[in-house]
């Protein structure tokens, strides 16, 4: 069976997030986040960029939001609010790209989430 290469440019993968209330509560939730699919060449840009480069890489990796996003009164935000209020928030952001690095790149076995060595 011959390998067939497909180019994809984006992938939307189920990102389990976790948040805390204002008493120290754990919420759990899973957010269908849109990823770019880069290219080594891109990926080698990217170490080279100029230093007055300010882009995260949640910016770089993030497509997009998949799901519909409230904020705290209920309220529905528009796809650009929620991306905005999720890069916003530095524990969100370090947890979509923990799981994009981890997805698109694996782990260590020793380091991976369900090792028994951890």
């Amino acid at each position: 069976m011959a390998f067939t290469l497909k180019k994809t440019n984006t992938v939307t993968r189920a990102v389990p997030l976790v948040q805390f209330d204002e008493q120290g509560r754990e919420i759990s939730a899973r957010l269908n986040v849109r990823f770019k699919m880069m290219q080594r060449a891109e990926w080698d840009a990217l170490g080279n960029a100029p230093e007055d480069d300010e882009r995260l890489l949640f910016d770089v990796i993030v497509d997009g939001i998949a799901d519909t996003v409230k904020d705290e009164a209920g309220n529905e935000l528009s796809a650009a609010d929620a991306l905005a209020a999720i890069r916003a928030d530095m524990n969100l952001t370090g947890q979509i790209v923990g799981f994009y690095n981890q997805f698109a790149f694996g782990a260590a076995a020793k380091n991976a989430p369900r090792s028994r060595a951890r």
